[in-house]
């Protein structure tokens, strides 16, 4: 197994990512920042570079600047979001509790907040706004979704989740595809919850306008 830190030890590391972001950091501004003796945060540096979570680059003899490894990116999960599962964008599918790996710095593509996630899209009903089988799509939690967009769906009565958009309809919700070989689908307003909505989309084919735009 990989080597474990420690509580301790992964605050320095998200300070020095967020420092670093302003710039060369020192251990000296780590200490500062965490509120711990100088001492102490040598210490803490020198477990960090031994383990290849953190790089030291040496000035002088009394001088260095810290940076992140890779190593700690990937392990922490620094700068990316977590890949949750598969979301249907077709029939609907089981969903899933458990990280499926992570994607790194896609803060530097999307306007990305702590709790946003990644799905997996298997079917073809969203291919009309350029969602295809196999792309990742960036979600933001949320409850309160505007009429219209592309949200998250669970529907409770089947514990199913699918990628559609919602409306209204009388005492009902209808979840309707982008695709016009996908019929809508209707259901009881209480068998629905929104989970979130969708904020990006990564893929390898090129969007396509939906034939009604």
């Amino acid at each position: 197994m990989p080597p474990r830190i420690t509580e301790i030890r992964k605050k320095v590391l998200t300070c020095l990512l967020k420092l670093s972001r302003k710039g060369p950091v020192t251990s000296a501004e780590l200490a500062r920042h965490l509120n711990v003796t100088p001492q102490a945060m040598h210490q803490h540096v020198r477990a960090l570079e031994e383990l290849g979570f953190v790089q030291v680059h040496r000035l002088t003899s009394r001088s260095a600047t810290l940076t992140l490894s890779e190593k700690a990116e990937l392990e922490l999960g620094l700068g990316g979001l977590p890949i949750a599962g598969p979301i249907a964008a077709g029939f609907p599918l089981m969903p899933s509790d458990h990280p499926q790996g992570f994607m790194d710095r896609l803060s530097d593509f999307f306007d990305v907040r702590e709790g946003d996630f990644l799905l997996k899209v298997e079917g073809s009903s969203m291919v009309g706004v350029g969602i295809f089988p196999g792309d990742l799509v960036v979600v933001r939690p949320a409850k309160d979704i505007a009429e219209g967009e592309i949200a998250v769906v669970l529907i409770k009565s089947e514990n199913l989740v699918t990628l559609k958009r919602w409306y209204l309809e009388g005492d009902g919700i209808v979840l309707v595809s982008e695709n016009p070989q996908v019929d809508p689908m209707l259901y009881h307003k209480e068998d629905i919850e929104l989970q979130g909505h969708l904020i990006g989309r990564l893929g390898g084919k090129l969007p396509r306008k939906n034939r009604h735009s």
